[in-house]
């Protein structure tokens, strides 16, 4: 299994996908993001539910049938992981068959952020935020 250049922290999340135990291992392999085991249903619909909490942050890998008239897969706008070195994480995911974006910097006129942007498993935007000091 390969392991990233550091743990990504999570900023945002909330997806529907096609396949939990799947979409998990990519993640845990991509970006260093264990997902529990665990599933359970929710409101009476069949889900299954990983949730992965850091600090403010929560994600959510939700895989059902249909969600409130939405299909698997819906994805709206993006997923933001904050980390140390953009490089370095921006090669590890293009070593896993991703087509990350250029860097962005200095990031809408900002010289401490920098930016990039690729697709997940599913198809899902991802972003790669570094912000300086």
């Amino acid at each position: 299994m390969k392991k990233p250049p550091e743990q990504a922290k999570m900023i945002l999340f909330a997806y529907t996908i096609p396949n939990y135990e799947e979409t998990a291992q990519w993640y845990e392999e991509a970006l260093g993001l264990k997902f529990p085991d665990e599933t359970f249903s929710v409101d009476r619909l069949d889900i299954a539910k990983g949730q992965l909490s850091e600090g403010d942050a929560m994600v959510e890998l939700l895989e059902m049938e249909k969600w409130r008239g939405v299909e698997p897969g819906y994805a709206s706008g993006h997923i933001g992981f904050l980390v140390k070195d953009i490089e370095a994480m921006r090669e590890h995911v293009k070593s896993m068959g991703c087509e990350p974006s250029k860097i962005m910097y200095p990031f809408e006129g900002n010289d401490k952020v920098k930016i990039c942007y690729f697709r997940g498993p599913n198809n899902e935007k991802l972003e790669l935020v570094q912000m300086d000091e």
